[in-house]
């Protein structure tokens, strides 16, 4: 009986496996060969070849580009955890209701409901020269003309990532401190320790795992994201954008370098996180 139930087990993962396998580890298989073919004319031929992470590793422009798809990543991925962690902790510690949670929850997720690219566009009467948050500074007389840093700017990127992948945040950090018994914080305290100790030990430690997993989605996502920084980041540059061009003047070995770099960067800093925190506690 004991085979049999671990043959069941594994044949309810099998149709999960094979549709990884076709639609994410074949095409990353066929990106990574791709990457080390040689452009002749426009066609990729099978000539192994080490040029294109050449360029994209050693050339300045390209070596600036990766620096500051990194940046913007972490600079996204920290504001969402600043942001993020203190409205999880205020749902799960001070919102007893189930209803309420479930609501709030309802709400962050609105913005899904609305297709991305009206969702993005739609920053624009806002942080626009004549969007509102100008009309209002410039009727109160704070500016004497439109703030231009509003729009097209590494600012509203960022705003609009932060907006888009905060719920990615806190949906993590809220169902691992929701886990948590409040009996805990009142023992810490009976043991002597202060609110700020019974905060850090209890708290803090046992939503470790869900912070590890906000980060992870958030950085991944901060990583890949090209459209945002395109559509509402004036000049500024990602490796998303770089393999985008890449991809649109066909040079698909270039393209395929780019997309290599970016998935062994954003593995690696998984892999950090992965052994900086044990996440099973959100798991099982």
């Amino acid at each position: 009986m004991g085979f049999l139930s671990r043959k069941a087990d594994y044949l309810m993962v099998f149709p999960a496996v094979i549709w990884m396998a076709i639609f994410l580890f074949i095409p990353i298989i066929i990106i990574i060969v791709t990457s080390f073919y040689t452009l002749v004319g426009y066609t990729p031929q099978p000539i192994f070849t080490l040029k294109n992470y050449a360029t994209v590793l050693f050339a300045p422009h390209y070596q600036s580009i990766i620096l500051f798809t990194l940046k913007l990543a972490f600079q996204v991925t920290a504001v969402c955890f600043i942001i993020g962690f203190p409205a999880a902790y205020f749902m799960a510690t001070r919102i007893k209701s189930n209803a309420v949670q479930t609501l709030i929850i309802l709400v962050l997720l609105i913005p899904f409901w609305i297709d991305w690219t009206v969702r993005t566009i739609a920053w624009y009467p806002l942080l626009g020269k004549i969007g509102l948050i100008n009309m209002v500074l410039m009727s109160t007389g704070l500016v004497s003309e439109p703030l231009g840093m509003l729009m097209q700017s590494e600012f509203s990127a960022t705003l609009a990532m932060v907006e888009a992948y905060l719920l990615f945040m806190i949906a993590p950090i809220f169902l691992s401190m929701n886990r948590i018994e409040p009996g805990y914080i009142q023992a810490a305290e009976s043991l002597g320790a202060n609110r700020f100790r019974a905060f850090y030990e209890v708290i803090w430690k046992l939503s470790l795992p869900g912070v590890a997993i906000g980060w992870m989605f958030v950085f991944v996502m901060g990583m890949a994201d090209f459209a945002t920084p395109n559509l509402l980041g004036g000049t500024i540059q990602t490796i998303g954008g770089s393999t985008a061009y890449a991809v649109g003047i066909l040079n698909w070995p270039l393209a395929g370098a780019f997309g290599a770099v970016l998935i062994i960067i954003t593995f690696a800093v998984v892999f950090i996180i992965l052994k900086l925190v044990d996440v099973r506690s959100m798991l099982f």
